[in-house]
């Protein structure tokens, strides 16, 4: 399962996979489909949702408070893992 990020603009964002798909077949428009009553939850989905149960309450902790907090964060934390991986090899 790809996900497909819509923001509040209204600006829809394709998983880069997606969207090189699109492009060769030269498609300029396609519709999504969803469901309204039914949900349907793959092992990606519920693994996600596992996940965003695990974190619920971390993001607040952390004092992140936009999606550019949680990006930021991310890179620092892949920063010091890099950095505490060169100090152990060197």
């Amino acid at each position: 399962m790809e996900l497909i990020t819509i923001q509040e603009n209204g600006q829809i964002t394709l998983p880069t996979e997606t969207f090189h798909k699109l492009k060769r077949k030269n498609i300029e428009k396609t519709d999504f489909v969803g469901r309204e009553k039914e949900e349907v939850v793959s092992p990606t989905r519920l693994a996600i949702l596992k996940a965003q149960a695990a974190f619920e309450g971390f993001a607040e902790e952390m004092g992140l408070e936009t999606e550019e907090d949680v990006f930021a964060f991310c890179r620092q934390i892949r920063r010091e893992m890099r950095e505490e991986s060169h100090a152990n090899n060197g």
